[in-house]
């Protein structure tokens, strides 16, 4: 597995990216992870990647709380990594950066998981991504 970090240009906060070798291993660390968070997240029994977005914090002997720089892990199988499935993973990754470093909420909110206007916003989104990437490559812009 390979494991590398990506952020914004406008934003401090990072996402871990792993990169499987196995479709049934990322669903498998997927789904474990499911179990152990305290989100409620889909079930990832179907999914060729998966976003998990959290905040973390250290909370010093004092009570002081200081929140981490990492607020995600995005789950990705190398031998699937297309255009569409990758810029999907990053509408919902781009959606959660959003919320925890520009929203007023002190704690951002997912609610239960991705909504579904998110999900469909994210495959048209990856749809639409794919089309220009394809077209770009085909008329030599990339």
């Amino acid at each position: 597995m390979k494991i590398f970090k990506i952020k914004s240009r406008i934003s401090d906060k990072f996402y871990w990216v792993y990169i499987y070798s196995t479709l049934k291993e990322m669903r498998n660390d997927a789904t474990e992870y499911d179990k152990k968070s305290t989100l409620k997240q889909s079930s990832n029994y179907n999914s060729l990647a998966v976003t998990h977005c959290y905040v973390r914090e250290r909370i010093y002997s004092n009570g002081k709380r200081k929140k981490k720089k990492d607020i995600g892990i995005i789950r990705f199988v190398d031998k699937r990594l297309i255009t569409e499935i990758v810029a999907h993973e990053i509408v919902h990754a781009s959606m959660w950066n959003y919320r925890v470093e520009f929203t007023k909420d002190e704690i951002a909110n997912f609610k239960d998981g991705c909504n579904p206007d998110e999900e469909k916003y994210a495959y048209l989104y990856g749809q639409l991504f794919r089309d220009i990437t394809i077209k770009l490559y085909k008329y030599k812009y990339w």
